[in-house]
């Protein structure tokens, strides 16, 4: 009986454990801004870049910066990836995208994140402090 008992308690804690490590690092909620939408220009997604467009269908300017951050969808929660290095720098360069207006940037993770495994992810940007994202598949 005593055997059966700790093997229970045994199996709760992977339990347990696979439980915290699947919630650990999930990634914050994306929200959406009316009219503004990202999305990946066809042909250019690799396992290291892709040319990402911002279209603004809206009535007012949006403006955004450099930085973003990859998510990896990890038995169906989105997880924040890691950087390879602690001593990120981004430009301090701000971008506008116009009313009724859309712009293209290439992006560029193999420095930051290496080059992306088969799987499912997403880019995130942060625009007027919400987080908008552009889901892709690397096969």
């Amino acid at each position: 009986m005593k055997k059966i008992c700790l093997s229970i308690i045994a199996i709760v804690a992977v339990f347990v454990l696979i439980i915290y490590a699947v919630n650990k690092d999930t990634a914050p909620a994306v929200s959406n801004i009316d009219g503004i939408f990202i999305s990946i220009k066809e042909g250019t997604l690799t396992k290291t870049s892709a040319t990402i467009i911002i279209t603004n269908n809206s009535d007012q300017i949006y403006t955004f910066g450099e930085e973003y951050v990859l998510e990896k969808k990890v038995l169906g929660k989105w997880k924040t990836m890691k950087l390879l290095s602690k001593d990120v720098w981004w430009d301090l360069v701000n971008y506008q995208v116009g009313v009724q207006d859309e712009l293209e940037k290439e992006v560029n993770w193999e420095s930051l994140y290496g080059e992306l495994k088969n799987g499912t992810y997403r880019l995130v940007k942060e625009i007027d402090k919400k987080r908008i994202a552009v889901e892709f598949t690397i096969d």
